[in-house]
């Protein structure tokens, strides 16, 4: 939606340009006038001329350094040299003895890969030659977590964080409630604390906030009173408990309730019911491996943040409900009389107050598993039969997901294996060409490698290369030459090092925002550039007998001044975004990057364009030899 807008601004303001402003200058024509100001002003712009075209030509002869110190600024991407070859995600430095080296890799791994020079060495090369991309690339670094949306004159207050987890399987929401309700028991009987309050997401989790009286907040108790909160819930069974904001975070949390697995296999097919039975063949094989000892079969991909849930499949007999003429939906009706599940009803009013409505089943807390199998049930024709008798119940660990990716289902197999990555890597191969050989046509099954999702969002920044690339070809057309495009797109690494110093300079944290902004600002800045080389080639064509420093110093004068009014209508016109505060999470980070971006674009349209400029080198040099 920004980005149509903003096409559409553009374009009308194009349409205002061309048709709308001639119009109105016919119609009310600007008078010309001749005064002493004026007179001053183009003294001043002769003075100004004189010393800017000493220093082009200082530029021009030493343009080497200045091209040094430009590159220098912006940064080389050197953190982002691997530590060791080969570079995999799935391979440690304890296991790559094994692995066949080319003699690339072992000559890399002997100077750059190696650890004195990763320790030592390295780390001041960084810093060296890293400029302004080595303090953005830090501050990305750091970037994850969650967003503080407070603003930057809020007062901040010392408080206590509780987050309360459950960690077995089978407590209800009840429990928590209970849970938490002792624990607010306790806090009120401290007279230090203002006020607590307690939220309740689910059955999974709850948070409690503790703020203290401003003549104790900044004493002892909030100290006293975080030990005190950990050894309660300590006591308590079932629940794990976290304990942060004053002093060294607590927790507790071993995470045995997460499913943890370090190969995947991957299976891809149109039939849940069939890629399910795949994939349990999978998992039985993999089980029969003395070094396998568990596998779970989820729906998604992410190893290290799905906790354990026990999920009771119950399997049926279907010719055994044939020959009775029922069916499976008779079966579930059954067995749903016993389901401790709740199922959301509609919202009732109770005394004139709306109330939402849960229906459970009563038999759910009597009836237990030998009881739900055992049970003589009547079916249509009046026959007594047990659940036994046509269905089996199985419990398994899984994330209880259901993931779909190009009209096809996604199952995961993931299991832990106990030895070193070759024979991993053997054993999950077989096994992939096992299960390949008995799939039908439309299936598939590929090992998954993990990847973390911010990479995937950095992959957006290639964009910013593409809008180069568009950028220079209509440059190369308008200006007819290959070599002042050039110059003209140099303008955007520049305006690139005023976002990397702005967030770094200001602690701004980077989000969405900085991706909208460089891209942005890469057509924003090189409008500049255009101006002035557009009326450079237009004062050559003419043929005055001037040195094309001269000429190039002629044009600069007459886009100055229409150039910084725009950069600074395009200030003002963002400003509101930062007046905001840091709450706005995009809206701010974009409006931060694009005026540093813009205002450190001046620097570079004045010190460096002319320096990046081929000119020929003419008597506007040769004078000075």
């Amino acid at each position: 939606d920004f980005a149509a807008v903003v096409i559409i601004n553009l374009l009308v303001s194009l349409g205002v340009a061309l048709f709308f402003i001639p119009s109105l200058l016919d119609k009310i024509p600007l008078p010309v006038k001749h005064s002493a100001r004026i007179v001053k002003r183009k003294r001043k712009t002769i003075w100004f001329s004189r010393h800017y075209l000493r220093y082009i030509e200082f530029g021009v002869r030493y343009r080497a350094i200045l091209v040094v110190i430009a590159i220098l600024a912006f940064g080389l991407p050197l953190f982002l040299i691997p530590d060791k070859l080969p570079k995999d995600s799935d391979t440690s430095s304890s296991n790559q003895a094994g692995i066949q080296l080319t003699p690339f890799q072992v000559f890399y791994n002997r100077t750059i890969g190696a650890k004195k020079f990763n320790q030592d060495i390295r780390p001041v090369i960084e810093k060296a030659l890293g400029g302004s991309l080595r303090l953005f690339a830090d501050k990305v670094k750091t970037s994850f977590g969650y967003y503080y949306y407070g603003g930057g004159g809020d007062e901040v207050r010392t408080k206590l964080n509780v987050t309360i987890g459950r960690s077995q399987e089978g407590l209800t929401i009840e429990n928590l409630n209970d849970v938490c309700a002792r624990v607010e028991n306790m806090l009120a009987g401290y007279k230090e604390i203002e006020m607590f309050t307690t939220s309740i997401f689910s059955a999974e989790s709850a948070n409690m906030t503790i703020t203290f009286k401003p003549e104790d907040e900044n004493g002892i108790f909030p100290y006293i009173l975080k030990i005190r909160i950990e050894d309660f819930l300590m006591g308590i069974g079932s629940y794990h408990v976290y304990v942060s904001g004053v002093g060294k975070a607590f927790s507790n949390q071993v995470g045995s309730e997460y499913i943890s697995g370090s190969w995947t296999v991957a299976l891809k097919g149109y039939n849940y019911d069939e890629l399910m039975g795949y994939a349990e063949d999978l998992k039985s094989r993999l089980l029969e491996h003395p070094r396998i000892q568990e596998a779970y079969i989820m729906g998604s991909g992410e190893r290290y943040q799905n906790k354990k849930i026990t999920r009771n499949r119950m399997s049926f007999d279907e010719s055994f409900l044939a020959v009775n003429n029922s069916d499976i939906r008779f079966a579930f009706s059954e067995i749903q009389k016993y389901s401790r599940s709740v199922y959301p009803y509609s919202q009732v009013y109770i005394n004139g107050f709306s109330a939402p409505l849960t229906v459970r089943s009563a038999q759910s807390e009597e009836y237990d598993l030998w009881t739900v199998q055992n049970t003589p049930i009547i079916t249509r024709e009046g026959m007594f039969v047990k659940l036994k008798d046509f269905s089996g119940i199985k419990q398994d660990i899984t994330d209880n997901k259901i993931t779909r990716e190009d009209q096809q289902y996604i199952l995961m197999v993931m299991y832990n294996f106990i030895g070193n990555y070759e024979l991993g890597a053997i054993i999950l191969k077989r096994n992939i060409s096992q299960t390949k050989a008995s799939l039908p046509l439309g299936y598939s099954a590929d090992r998954s490698l993990y990847s973390y999702s911010w990479g995937q969002k950095q992959s957006n920044f290639y964009l910013i290369f593409l809008v180069i690339l568009i950028i220079f070809i209509i440059c190369a057309v308008l200006l007819e030459s290959l070599s002042q495009p050039l110059a003209v797109i140099s303008l955007i690494p520049f305006s690139f090092i005023g976002v990397f110093l702005t967030f770094h300079l200001f602690k701004i944290r980077p989000d969405e925002g900085v991706l909208a902004a460089l891209l942005l600002l890469a057509g924003l800045v090189v409008n500049s550039a255009l101006y002035i080389v557009n009326d450079y080639n237009n004062f050559s064509k003419r043929g005055k007998k001037l040195s094309s420093l001269k000429i190039y110093v002629k044009a600069y004068n007459a886009k100055i001044i229409p150039i910084a009014l725009t950069i600074l209508s395009t200030v003002i016109g963002l400003s509101p975004f930062l007046l905001s505060g840091r709450d706005e999470r995009f809206w701010f980070s974009l409006a931060a990057g694009t005026i540093g971006g813009l205002v450190f674009s001046v620097i570079g349209l004045i010190l460096f364009l002319p320096v990046f400029m081929r000119f020929g080198l003419r008597e506007g040099v040769r004078r000075k030899a």
